[in-house]
């Protein structure tokens, strides 16, 4: 994977590149530097506003800012274009966090009923359940 500076060098010469702003954005969220990946994603979906990897990466800063309603509105519009399992699991976890438990399960049987062995939702499943 290219580093932060490389991604920072090929997006001076060419800043228009929507790939380069999502991959740097991935950084900076893993960074913890939320308010930087968040200028780039929104600039991603001022220009393509259904690009589903921005909208995923959006959900998941609001997440760690903890602003779980407008987190579950950008899972929830990447699923409308996309069913990864991942984008449901992030769903459940908001729908978790904000106390709507039956809701979440939901969103992680969604996923077990196509893949009904998947080891990561099946734990996340049994710790809904003991709640």
């Amino acid at each position: 994977m290219k580093s932060e500076e490389e991604l920072c060098r090929e997006l001076n010469r060419d800043p228009d590149n929507l790939s380069l702003k999502i991959r740097l954005s991935e950084i900076y969220l893993h960074q913890g530097r939320l308010n930087e990946g968040r200028i780039l994603v929104e600039e991603v979906l001022s220009q393509d506003p259904k690009n589903t990897r921005a909208l995923s990466i959006l959900g998941d800063i609001l997440f760690k800012k903890r602003l779980f309603k407008e987190a579950l509105e950008c899972y929830r519009e990447a699923i409308n274009r996309d069913s990864r399992p991942y984008l449901y699991f992030q769903s459940a976890r908001v729908l978790k966090e904000i106390g709507r438990f039956k809701e979440a399960l939901k969103e992680l049987e969604k996923v077990l009923i196509k893949e009904p062995r998947n080891l990561s939702f099946l734990k996340e499943k049994g710790l809904f359940l003991i709640i």
